[in-house]
């Protein structure tokens, strides 16, 4: 098109020498006009949308004038590259988008929106979500969008965070012989220690959802907590053939038939193997439920059924009157099992030798 305008171009400057030859001045004025107009010619592109592209060569000014000239019209929602009062200028490009409906997603709530760009990225920008390079979006940021395509963004953010942390100390023990057997003597409180501790957290909309150590810098080294026991021996015997009288602090003077040693251990409801919600939770092998006060034992050794009255071998500790009411695979002999309300009671209880006082 534009060969064909000069070729004109250059035909009427010919004609012109000619008419200025012939006519003069007057002649000269009319060539200048029509110059004047051929120059004023302008080559334009007009991309309309994502499937629309035209090259056109018009004599208008302005762009809302070509548009007219083209039978282009501009919807509510459309937008466009350059306003429509800006002067053509030769070799312009002018680009339409045209409105289309989308759906945006995030933290999981979803908006009906209009957009007028077609990849993933440039919607959310146009819509004023401003994502960064961290966020994820799907489809990815580059991806091209239909209508009602749906946009998902999550927020992604990565944290540097340094905390102070406790460190537990540990504890020991040591036997001394100068104690006596079953005997426990706290020589050295324990104290926890301190550190400081850098996590790389990443959050996703606000939830953490990974945590990676970086460092660690000790602040304060915690102290060991230290305790002597007396030498352990086992018991002698687990029936010792004697009956007599045992005084309790809350029952009085209590008659039994013998005296038993022997090696202690505890329990509660949940070390049964059934779950809260089974109708055989916590019951005993006697029908009864498991709480405090009832004991496991070997029945080969002590009855079920029998009344008993149970304290450490030491006297330090008392477990108090109790009735042999279950058993166990592993109470065998001179072994019986405590059962204590919760199961923090029957972990601090662990194990000891005691004395089982078979009431009359």
């Amino acid at each position: 098109m534009l060969n064909g305008l000069k070729d004109r171009m250059l035909n009427i400057s010919s004609s012109a020498k000619k008419i200025i030859l012939a006519s003069g001045s007057a002649a000269l004025v009319i060539v200048a006009v029509i110059c004047t107009v051929c120059i004023c010619a302008k080559q334009i592109v007009i991309i309309d949308g994502d499937n629309s592209e035209k090259e056109v060569t018009t004599f208008k000014r302005y762009v809302e004038d070509v548009l007219k000239e083209e039978g282009i019209a501009l919807g509510t929602h459309d937008d466009i590259n350059v306003a429509e009062d800006t002067k053509l200028k030769d070799g312009m490009k002018i680009e339409i988008y045209r409105a289309f409906p989308v759906v945006v997603t995030e933290k999981g709530e979803s908006k009906y929106l209009i957009a007028t760009r077609r990849t993933a990225g440039a919607v959310l920008q146009e819509l004023g979500y401003n994502p960064k390079e961290t966020d994820r979006i799907t489809p990815g940021f580059d991806e091209k969008v239909s209508d009602f395509d749906e946009i998902t963004i999550v927020r992604v953010e990565e944290k540097i965070v340094e905390i102070e942390e406790e460190i537990p100390y540990e504890s020991k023990e040591r036997e001394n012989k100068a104690l006596a057997s079953g005997a426990r003597k706290l020589v050295q409180k324990g104290v926890p220690g301190s550190k400081l501790v850098s996590y790389k957290v990443l959050y996703e909309d606000g939830v953490e959802t990974s945590r990676e150590t970086l460092s660690e810098e000790v602040k304060v080294q915690p102290i060991a907590q230290i305790r002597e026991v007396g030498p352990k021996k086992s018991p002698a015997s687990y029936t010792i053939a004697t009956a007599g009288t045992v005084q309790t602090s809350r029952n009085g003077s209590l008659s039994y038939s013998k005296v038993i040693n022997a090696n202690a251990t505890a329990y509660d409801a949940s070390s049964c193997g059934k779950s809260p919600s089974h109708p055989g939770y916590g019951i005993t092998a006697t029908g009864r439920k498991a709480t405090y006060g009832v004991v496991a034992v070997d029945p080969k050794v002590i009855p079920l059924g029998s009344k008993l009255y149970i304290e450490s071998a030491d006297g330090s500790y008392i477990y108090g009157t109790a009735i042999a009411a279950d058993t166990g695979g592993a109470i065998k002999g001179n072994r019986i099992d405590l059962c204590f309300d919760t199961r923090a009671e029957a972990i601090r209880f662990g194990r000891r030798n005691v004395k089982v006082y078979v009431l009359k």
